[in-house]
């Protein structure tokens, strides 16, 4: 019987491995994306999901959003997201998306619900 159950039990740890080092491939190239955001502040509590249908999971310093995700804000809560000189202060009670890059690299940000305040470097003021 044992000899039975090794190689079965080898071949189950093996395939574990497989996917392990899989989605770890994949989150790396995910967090490194040109659009993703990195939360580098978060007072209180914030959540995110990678689409409208996945759960919300809480926000932490150095977590990587990227496009399609939606962030919430909870009472007493503040966070900012950073990517290159660009920065956005989300507020309590606020709900944002970070949608797709769209054209020249432009990133636009969805906000249904509260106050964000956007420090944009590579913006350009209206004449």
């Amino acid at each position: 019987m044992r000899r039975i159950l090794l190689p079965v039990f080898s071949t189950v740890l093996v395939c574990m491995l497989v996917f392990a080092v899989g989605r770890i491939a994949f989150a790396q190239e995910k967090s490194t994306s040109p659009s993703a955001w990195t939360v580098s502040v978060v007072q209180g509590n914030a959540e995110f999901r990678a689409g409208s249908s996945a759960a919300w999971r809480p926000l932490f310093v150095a977590t990587k959003i990227g496009p399609g995700a939606q962030i919430r804000t909870k009472k007493s809560t503040n966070l900012t997201l950073v990517r290159g000189g660009d920065s956005i202060t989300v507020s309590p009670y606020s709900l944002m998306e970070v949608p797709a890059l769209s054209g020249a690299g432009r990133s636009d940000i969805i906000q249904t619900l509260g106050v964000l305040l956007y420090k944009i470097k590579g913006a350009v003021p209206d004449n």
